[in-house]
C-alpha cells in the first residue's frame, strides 16, 4: 500500500503547494481586505452547518481519521472540503497556518486511500493507513522528510511497527514532489 500510496501523495502535494501559491498570489488588495475575509468566513460557516469537521485548524479531524473515525462518505466529501476551506482563507487574506491543513490533507487522502485499498485486501486497518498517509504528504509539502517521519512518531505515539512503510510512503512521495515542484508550501506562500 506505501509504495502505490507515496506517489499519489507526491502527486496531491504537489498540487495543494501550488493552489496555495496561487491563493496567495491573489489576495485582495484595498477595500477587497475587508470583504474578502467576511465572504470566506461566511461561506465556510455555511458549508460547516453540515460538515463541522472543516472548522479549525485540521489537527481534530487528523485524529479522527486516524482512528478510523470517519465513513468513507464522509472521508471523500472532508478530501475536498478541508483543502478548499484552507484556500479560500488564504485567497481572502484570512491568517492562519499550513503545516496542520497539510496534515490533515494527507490523513484523508491516507484514510480514502486506505478504504479502497481494503476493498482489495480485506482487513487493512484505515487508520494506518490515515497516518502514512499524513507522514507522505507532509513530507512531500514541507520538503522535510527526515521531521515529518519523527514529527509522526511522536505525534501518535503508536508502537514502531509502522516504520518501515512509513518511510516507503515518505521517500517516494517526497521523491515524486522534489521531482515535479522543488519549493515547499513555505516558499509558495
Amino acid at each position: 500500500w506505501a509504495t502505490l500510496a507515496g506517489p499519489i501523495a507526491g502527486v496531491v502535494s504537489v498540487g495543494y503547494v501550488r493552489a496555495i501559491r496561487w491563493a496567495d498570489g491573489h489576495r485582495p488588495e484595498r477595500w477587497g481586505r475587508l470583504v474578502a475575509p467576511a465572504l470566506a468566513l461566511g461561506a465556510l460557516g455555511a458549508v460547516s452547518i453540515a460538515f463541522p469537521q472543516i472548522l479549525g485548524n485540521g489537527r481534530d479531524l487528523a485524529e479522527l481519521a486516524f482512528v478510523g473515525g470517519l465513513t468513507p462518505g464522509l472521508l471523500l466529501a472532508l478530501l475536498f472540503l478541508k483543502p478548499a476551506a484552507t484556500l479560500s482563507c488564504v485567497a481572502s487574506g484570512t491568517p492562519g497556518g499550513l503545516f496542520t491543513p497539510s496534515l490533515a490533507l494527507g490523513a484523508l487522502l491516507g484514510g480514502a486511500l486506505g478504504q479502497a485499498w481494503s476493498l482489495l485486501w480485506p482487513g487493512a486497518p484505515p487508520g494506518l493507513c490515515a497516518v502514512l498517509g499524513a507522514a507522505a504528504v507532509l513530507a512531500a509539502t514541507t520538503q522535510g522528510p527526515i521531521s515529518s517521519a519523527v514529527l509522526m512518531m511522536e505525534l501518535t505515539g503508536r508502537d514502531r511497527s509502522f516504520i518501515l512503510p512509513m518511510l516507503v510512503a515518505i521517500a517516494t512521495a517526497t521523491l515524486v514532489a522534489r521531482t515535479i515542484e522543488p519549493r515547499s508550501i513555505y516558499d509558495a506562500r
